[in-house]
């Protein structure tokens, strides 16, 4: 569509509707003539959404908000022209105007609609103002062209003529309105003279060739009145409650206050309640919902119910660790957001805000425990260890429960083998008081018992405390604890012997050896780790002596006494027979205690081992 040059010298007058010729003085005096808008600004095609200009003709009560033409709404209108279509589209003088470029930001629209004709402030139908909507092709000489009559029309066409004034003011050949350009204007407040600042100012003095009232007015509904230079949705950051320390299922109450710096006021209800969010970009933090929460990502409403631009709003909300929340600091982040509108702004806290919420790893001291143990296969020992609670929550029984337990870093299987009425296989004892709190100790007493069949040697018994569901105690002391247990070898002490015998080549005859029991645990005759006299193992040629009633090959006996307790004498007899091919002359014969599947008596001195010096006639 190509414009007709008369249609926009026409279009740069304009009827000075809607407002008393009254100036605000204070107003006045940041008005600066020069520079009524910035470019960015003006041209800013994005800066208003159907919604949003929905939202803005509701709020300020304007008859628009309900109007409507060709089966579009205002808000449709405005937004169609603001993006160049229909009417709003054309070419003139080598200017093209169209969807790819749009006009002007639909903010300058709707503060022109009430510059011209105060279609924002009416609140009930004026058909004479729906007609010239834009002062469009109405100059001040009167009477306006019926050619562009009518909401619709005035909107699409006033949008493309302050788009084309724009791209007109840098060139093109122009002789007027270019940026730079002295200008001087008479009007009601007397001649006023400046420089075009920018091609914004010199389009709007395009269209209302005139500093007050029409260019003044412009400039003071649209940053005064409107605030468009503010977002409808904004805030700034006051203050907040500080980052809490939670243990896992504990719930505590959150606080965070804002202050509303948009133009919009904030509600509780309507289309576009307002409430504080977990922020969208931190969905990590939904495992916190704790009770009275709006919903699984809305906190809480503001708690004065409406809060208007320039006020504060407080939001106050509850959070509950979750039970398996890991030990460290979890970031938990939050945003207001508008429903049905928009999310706030959240750079440097401007809408939203967040807490570094330290989940504490369980922090314990040992202060003490008992000695490191010595102990045969079988035998029973209880042990003790105090911890002192360095950190700064309640220990408890329950919640999640602290325990006594085997450190699973330190070969847990091997460990469990030592279990003796615990709490469970790897659980020794539970927390002995209900509550143990910051600085308080308490004490843990359990029973150890040596596996029958471990073998002598010195071993590590390593303990930890566990917040069960949740978290270790660090280790070296810190929350552990560690015995070492001591597995003697068998003990005895030689008592006598039989005479050192003399015999033929087949003949056999009885010995018996007798030793004491200094072990400190009973000599089993049998089940577990039984204690016989053997052939001593370093003398394996000896097997030839086996006589009559061996138990074995290399096992000759056990104790007539049965069972020989701590400090009881056991009694070995047994006879030997001299094989047909032994060698004529002397002959050692050595013998040991052992306790099988345990270990060999020590042999030093006899303590536990005889010999005998056999002679073959």
């Amino acid at each position: 569509m190509v414009r007709k040059y008369w249609v926009y010298l026409a279009a740069i007058f304009v009827l000075l509707i809607g407002f008393g010729f009254y100036v605000n003085k204070a107003k006045a005096a940041s008005f600066n003539a020069n520079v009524i808008i910035a470019d960015g600004v003006f041209v800013g095609v994005n800066s208003m959404d159907t919604a949003q200009i929905q939202r803005f003709l509701e709020s300020r009560g304007s008859y628009l908000k309900d109007f409507s033409e060709n089966g579009r709404s205002a808000a449709q209108i405005i937004q169609g022209a603001a993006a160049g279509h229909n009417e709003a589209a054309g070419s003139l003088n080598g200017i093209t105007i169209n969807t790819s470029t749009g006009t002007v930001s639909p903010q300058v629209i709707l503060t022109t609609l009430q510059k011209e004709q105060s279609l924002i402030s009416k609140t009930s139908r004026d058909d004479g103002a729906l007609t010239r909507a834009m002062g469009y092709a109405c100059p001040d000489s009167g009477g306006c062209n019926a050619a562009y009559a009518g909401f619709t029309k005035q909107v699409e066409n006033a949008a493309w003529q302050l788009r084309y004034n724009f791209e007109r003011s840098r060139g093109y050949g122009f002789g007027d309105y270019q940026v730079g350009q002295s200008f001087s204007f008479d009007d009601w407040n007397g001649t006023h003279t400046g420089t075009f600042g920018n091609r914004a100012t010199a389009a709007l003095y395009r269209y209302t060739p005139h500093a007050y009232n029409g260019n003044y007015n412009f400039w003071n509904l649209f940053f005064n009145t409107y605030k468009f230079d503010l977002k409808e949705y904004s805030a700034q950051f006051v203050s907040q409650s500080g980052s809490p320390v939670m243990y896992p299922s504990r719930t505590v109450t959150m606080e965070v206050k804002f202050r509303n710096t948009g133009t919009a006021t904030w509600s509780n209800s309507g289309p576009t309640p307002v409430s504080l969010a977990l922020d969208k970009y931190w969905a990590s933090s939904t495992p916190w919902r704790g009770s009275g929460w709006l919903s699984a990502n809305r906190l809480a409403n503001a708690a004065e119910g409406t809060v208007s631009p320039g006020d504060v709003g407080t939001f106050r909300f509850n959070i509950t660790s979750p039970s398996g929340a890991a030990p460290g600091v979890h970031r938990f982040q939050v945003r207001l957001v508008a429903d049905g509108a928009e999310w706030f702004d959240n750079p440097d806290t401007n809408g939203g805000a967040w807490w570094g919420i330290m989940v504490p790893r369980p922090s314990a001291v040992a202060v003490g425990q008992s000695g490191y143990v010595s102990a045969m296969p079988g035998q029973v020992r209880t042990l003790q260890v105090t911890f002192k609670n360095t950190g700064n929550g309640t220990w408890t029984k329950s919640g999640p429960p602290l325990n006594l337990a085997l450190d699973k870093y330190q070969n847990e299987g091997f460990m469990q083998r030592f279990n003796y009425g615990w709490a469970s296989s790897n659980r020794l004892a539970n927390l002995p008081a209900d509550n143990v709190g910051p600085g308080e100790t308490a004490t843990f007493n359990f029973n150890i018992k040596i596996p029958n069949d471990l073998g002598p040697g010195s071993y590590r018994f390593y303990v930890r405390l566990v917040q069960d569901g949740f978290a270790w105690c660090e280790p070296d002391t810190n929350g552990g604890a560690w015995w070492t247990i001591n597995v003697p070898a068998p003990q005895a002490e030689y008592v006598g012997q039989s005479y050192h015998p003399g015999l033929s080549r087949g003949d056999q005859t009885e010995l018996w050896v007798k030793f004491k029991n200094t072990s400190g645990t009973t000599w089993k005759a049998d089940g577990a780790s039984p204690v016989s006299l053997a052939v001593d193992k370093f003398w394996a040629s000896e097997t030839a002596w086996r006589g009559s009633g061996w138990l074995s090959a290399n096992r000759i006996t056990r104790a007539e006494e049965g069972d020989v307790p701590p400090g009881g004498v056991g009694t070995f007899k047994f006879r030997i027979a001299a094989p047909m091919s032994m060698p004529s002359g002397g002959h050692q014969f050595f013998v040991r205690l052992v306790a099988d599947g345990y270990s060999w008596f020590e042999n030093p001195d006899s303590n536990g081992g005889a010999w005998w010096w056999i002679t073959v006639r």
